[in-house]
């Protein structure tokens, strides 16, 4: 009997760590952006040919298609969000950011002629209709929150309440 228990959980343990080492190889396979066909699309698969994020976004911008995707989040330029957004208001999403795994996390700020960058390892997210600050492994560090926020300089970032307009 203790024969048996013993080895019971010998098997289990050995489950345990199989189970854990195929999801650790999982999780670290190289991650690549890939485009359709025509060229027009783009999305993100697995170095195996897995898709992560499917192709929708226009092949607009700078994706290297043979270098893997080695930062934390994996962004798209554009987003069919930017038409529910009124051109009167600063706020306009300019594209779209997901996990590792194909997770939406949020949608950065446009900002010039894409998409927001970072300052002081934060940038502008949009919700709805206010802006926050998320970080470059993805977390929304900062809750949307304002009608507008201008990005850090020195620690700060100015923000605007009551209704901001362009």
């Amino acid at each position: 009997m203790i024969f048996q228990n013993i080895l019971l959980k010998r098997l289990i343990f050995a489950l345990i760590l199989l189970q854990s080492t195929f999801l650790l190889a999982q999780n670290n396979e190289k991650l690549y952006y890939f485009s359709t066909a025509d060229s027009t699309k783009v999305g993100a698969k697995t170095e195996s040919g897995k898709i992560i994020v499917p192709a929708k976004f226009s092949n607009y911008g700078n994706y290297d298609f043979k270098k893997p995707i080695e930062e934390a989040i994996i962004e798209f330029i554009g987003t069919e969000k930017a038409k529910d957004y009124s051109s009167k208001l600063p706020l306009m999403p300019a594209g779209e950011v997901y996990d590792r795994h194909g997770k939406f996390l949020y949608y950065p700020q446009w900002f010039d002629n894409g998409i927001d960058y970072y300052e002081e390892g934060l940038r502008r997210y949009v919700d709805g209709n206010k802006v926050g600050f998320a970080d470059k492994d993805g977390n929304l560090t900062i809750p949307a929150q304002w009608d507008f926020a201008e990005p850090f300089q020195y620690g700060y970032a100015k923000v605007y309440v009551g209704g901001w307009k362009k």
